[in-house]
């Protein structure tokens, strides 16, 4: 399912407090993944009606929200808390598609493969920050530190999830051995 909102004639602070109205908390569970589009700019006959930075503001306004830029981004739960911008060259339009996070997983957590442990909930979200960097290639984080942690704040916080992902795997060996 798919609803398209135009941001014409918005300005900054409205199309911020639009995002964090919209995204703060997750969407309840739902049956299938739904997109939801912002049309955010025009072609030069149209550029006029849009805020000339509506789609700078509304993504930083995503990511402040914990929501990842994925161009590969679809219509289905794995990739619930994404957002990708298009250009709609047969409209000529600007657009930001978002996959809205979803309380629960959605259907996500209904089709697993039968492990032992369905029904539980993962140790790490899958679309945390968290579980992107336990689960990336060395290569991989070092492209996504240097792309989205450019100052000392946020590789501070990224080395804080660190921390926390070396207890949690610590606690996990911990229970194992023991």
């Amino acid at each position: 399912e798919s609803s398209t909102f135009d941001l014409s004639g918005h300005d900054a602070t409205s199309i911020q407090s639009i995002t964090h109205d919209a995204f703060s908390t997750p969407f309840p569970p739902l049956d299938q993944m739904i997109r939801i589009t912002f049309v955010v700019g025009a072609g030069k006959l149209s550029r006029q009606k849009y805020d000339a930075k509506a789609m700078q503001i509304l993504t930083a306004a995503l990511r402040e929200l914990d929501y990842v830029e994925d161009r590969g981004a679809g219509c289905s739960f794995d990739c619930a808390g994404c957002f990708k911008t298009q250009h709609d060259t047969g409209k000529n339009l600007f657009t930001v598609v978002v996959f809205p996070k979803v309380s629960g997983g959605g259907n996500a957590s209904n089709n697993a493969s039968g492990d032992a442990n369905e029904g539980e909930e993962p140790l790490l979200p899958t679309n945390s920050p968290g579980y992107k960097i336990a689960v990336c290639s060395i290569s991989t984080f070092q492209s996504l530190l240097s792309s989205q942690c450019p100052t000392y704040a946020q590789k501070r916080k990224c080395m804080e999830c660190i921390e926390g992902l070396v207890e949690l795997f610590q606690s996990i060996e911990n229970k194992l051995m023991g």
